[in-house]
């Protein structure tokens, strides 16, 4: 899985912060799903994977999770950050001037053409590949909103809309320089879901409750680490 996250600050100070990651829906679509799930996916002492019998079982036990098996299986890793589609996964509310609420969820989608991922070998091959493509010029992302139609519940992460329902642009997304996390700016940051402007609104799915605390538990540990010079 890959990530992306933005922090948008607004004049008047308002901020809107959103982490988006390659699969469009989760497993599972409860804290308790996702606390499984983090379970069965730890590695095994004796080979550092996890355990395949151990990872079928809990999908086997989570129903739910068929759509994202089902992306999982058709996921080829791109050779690029800057070709993958990056999803909000979970849903949100639009809402207008006169109070009325619109569940959506969005997307980052590449204006690259995404290409097959090689063989390099090197741990940080894609931030020199984004580096040497930053060099080139801007990468460029659609950030487009999808807006949930009857029939689709927002609560629920596991779940995919239909791909027809309506779309539009949000606009074009533009990234100029790439920075090592440990110097760059968002180092300090919890990309917090809930981190919103006026206008936008969480739903009530509980996974999306409970990213809040777990991005800011990350973020202590993360300068924890950063005051100490090691991790713990």
């Amino acid at each position: 899985m890959r990530s992306l996250a933005l922090a948008f600050e607004q004049p008047d100070g308002q901020q809107w912060r959103t982490a988006m990651n390659t699969p469009p829906v989760l497993p599972v679509n409860t804290p308790a799903g996702l606390y499984e799930q983090f379970g069965a996916l730890k590695p095994d002492p004796q080979t550092g994977k996890p355990n395949p019998a151990i990872v079928q079982a809990f999908f086997a036990d989570h129903p739910e999770s068929a759509a994202f098996r089902a992306w999982r299986a058709n996921y080829t890793p791109s050779a690029s950050f800057a070709t993958e589609r990056y999803h909000s996964i979970n849903a949100f509310y639009l809402i207008d001037a006169e109070g009325r609420r619109q569940a959506v969820r969005w997307a980052a989608v590449p204006h690259a053409e995404p290409t097959a991922a090689g063989a390099s070998g090197r741990a940080d091959a894609l931030q020199r590949e984004l580096a040497a493509r930053l060099a080139q010029g801007p990468v460029t992302f659609e950030l487009v909103f999808t807006f949930a139609g009857e029939g689709d519940v927002p609560e629920d992460p596991s779940t995919p809309w239909p791909p027809t329902r309506r779309e539009i642009s949000a606009g074009t997304l533009e990234v100029r320089a790439a920075t090592a996390q440990q110097d760059g700016r968002c180092n300090g940051l919890s990309f917090d879901p809930l981190i919103l402007p006026a206008g936008l609104a969480p739903t009530d799915d509980p996974i999306l409750r409970a990213r809040s605390p777990a991005y800011a538990i990350s973020l202590r540990r993360r300068a924890r680490e950063h005051l100490l010079g090691r991790a713990e």
